[in-house]
């Protein structure tokens, strides 16, 4: 009888750029509907606005800064391969 417990890896990586490259898409993927309803509740908002441009402005700016936080999350996958090349990993 073999008594020793065989523990599969549940993440599915071997090394630590597989884990942060796989934790950069898992972001990327849970960003697009993020993204999405900040830029959907901005446009109700400028809609909503009344001519008011306090709302307007507001409006403007979360979607300014959805799109910029897009775009971090986008760039974030050029990182792991900046560090990687840097450090001489594969």
């Amino acid at each position: 009888m073999n008594l020793l417990a065989k523990l599969e890896n549940p993440l599915g990586v071997g090394n630590i750029t597989e884990l942060i490259k796989k934790l950069i898409g898992f972001l990327q993927l849970a960003a697009i509907p993020v993204v999405a309803i900040m830029v959907l509740y901005a446009g109700f908002k400028i809609m909503t606005s009344a001519g008011d441009p306090k709302q307007w402005e507001e409006g403007k700016k979360i979607i300014l800064y959805a799109a910029i936080g897009y775009g971090i999350i986008l760039i974030g996958s050029g990182f792991v391969y900046i560090i990687q090349d840097i450090l001489g990993l594969k």
